[in-house]
């Protein structure tokens, strides 16, 4: 499969520090256009609520894609089909976390208003230490168990 020289992102590899892990494993394009997208709807504080779920659901299911499109590599470079999957999953789970942590005005809305999420309430300390623990512990854990390891 031939991915478009426009969707590139860096891929994880065994030679890789913990330091480039975290970093690779970070969806930043996604998070830039989430935040992009959060500008805008600034704009507009009465309608906004009500299109933050769409928007944040999207860009979940873009992240995975984005993610997974853009580190398969070209045919010359063909990559791991499990770490690329590794790698698009635990990019997509970051990226509600990122989210959360950032504390988004519309995302705190969205979680503590009760027709959503009633169990959810937003704590930015929480975030920060769920963030950095997240952050640190994925590249930790797929060092000592590889994506080749698992079934």
């Amino acid at each position: 499969m031939k991915i478009p020289s426009f969707i590139s992102r860096p891929f994880v590899s065994d030679k890789d520090s913990l330091l480039t892990s975290i970093v690779n494993y970070i969806p930043t394009e996604i998070i830039a256009a989430y935040l992009a997208i959060s500008g805008f709807l600034k704009g507009h504080d009465e309608e906004c609520p009500k299109y933050f779920p769409w928007v944040f659901g999207l860009l979940f299911i873009f992240t995975f894609l984005w993610t997974y499109l853009g580190v398969t590599g070209t045919d010359k470079t063909l990559r791991p089909p499990k770490k690329v999957l590794i790698q698009a999953i635990v990019a997509t789970i970051s990226f509600p976390i990122w989210v959360y942590a950032m504390g988004d005005n519309f995302f705190i809305q969205w979680i503590n208003h009760e027709t959503y999420i009633p169990c959810i309430h937003y704590d930015a300390v929480f975030g920060s230490i769920v963030l950095s623990l997240y952050t640190v512990a994925v590249p930790i854990i797929l060092k000592i168990i590889p994506p080749q390891k698992i079934k």
